[in-house]
């Protein structure tokens, strides 16, 4: 997998269409906030900013870390799994930058989760996703030339 920003411009012109029509919420990553996330399908992105920072231009920095998927479940199901068996690599970024992970979030229908969730861990590379997420395609019957 690969990790941080790509650099190919094709994936970055593809990323407005998919994410048009999209309404972004955020809340810290902390139980105590699960109230304010919806038990609905969506994608999630899991942000932080450096702590400890206030020089420019490093106390502006902020970065997509992980980026998940609520198609079976519900997007307030994985804000508390997150929370309480966060996997090793999110045990790890909470060990680096504390109480300031944030939890983005959108509520898509179940059919669009999966393009969305591949589309921003290919555009953004987490660091804290170790899989990379396929596109679903759609194939037609063939027909003669």
């Amino acid at each position: 997998m690969r990790h941080g920003w790509t650099l190919e411009k094709q994936e970055w012109d593809i990323l407005p269409q998919v994410i048009e029509g999209t309404s972004w919420s955020k809340t810290k990553l902390a139980q105590l906030y699960r109230d304010q996330v919806p038990k609905r399908s969506g994608v999630y992105i899991i942000c932080v900013k450096i702590p400890h920072f206030n020089q420019s231009p490093f106390k502006s920095l902020y970065n997509v870390i992980y980026v998940g998927k609520a198609d079976r479940g519900t997007l307030y199901d994985r804000f508390l799994y997150h929370c309480n068996n966060p996997k090793p690599e999110l045990v790890l970024a909470r060990q680096c930058f504390g109480d300031n992970l944030e939890y983005w979030y959108t509520e898509v229908n179940p059919d669009q989760v999966q393009e969305l969730e591949a589309r921003l861990i290919g555009c953004f590379g987490p660091p804290a996703n170790l899989k990379q997420e396929s596109i679903p395609a759609k194939t037609a019957e063939g027909r003669p030339a």
